[in-house]
């Protein structure tokens, strides 16, 4: 009995201090905040999107241009200069039906981690997956989804 209150006594003088600085620091690091106004966020890996661009090809692969007017919530200081996402290439002629087109698409992101190895550092890279047949809008910019 007295080895189990010395070990209560023990463990709650190491926990103590760091339970109440985490008290009063409101919590640890990696606790989700809700999104602010003006935040800007990527899209994230497994989650689904109903995005609207324009497919363009680079090097034969297709890709997805987001319309940041629509997603202002993308329109990170990348991806303003960057705005396109690779498309999951099922069929490269099956995307060149829509090539320059401006679409709206049910996609799924998908992302990948490569390891890297003595020459490259590791590296992620995020592609689109559809879910169902991208539909064609007007091409003027701006509107509601």
């Amino acid at each position: 009995m007295v080895k189990f209150l010395m070990l209560i006594f023990v463990s709650a003088a190491v926990f103590l201090p760091a339970v109440q600085a985490m008290s009063k620091g409101g919590g640890g690091e990696g606790i989700p905040v809700p999104l602010t106004t003006n935040q800007k966020v990527e899209l994230a890996d497994g989650e689904y999107y109903l995005l609207v661009g324009r497919v363009s090809f680079f090097d034969s692969h297709p890709y997805l241009s987001v319309d940041l007017n629509i997603h202002p919530w993308l329109a990170s200081s990348y991806r303003r200069f960057e705005p396109y996402y690779p498309l999951e290439e099922t069929s490269s002629c099956w995307w060149k039906r829509y090539e320059g087109r401006r679409v709206k698409v049910l996609v799924r992101a998908v992302g990948k981690v490569d390891s890297g190895d003595q020459l490259h550092p590791p590296s992620y890279s995020l592609w689109l997956s559809p879910l169902d047949e991208p539909i064609p809008m007007s091409s003027r910019r701006g509107g509601i989804l």
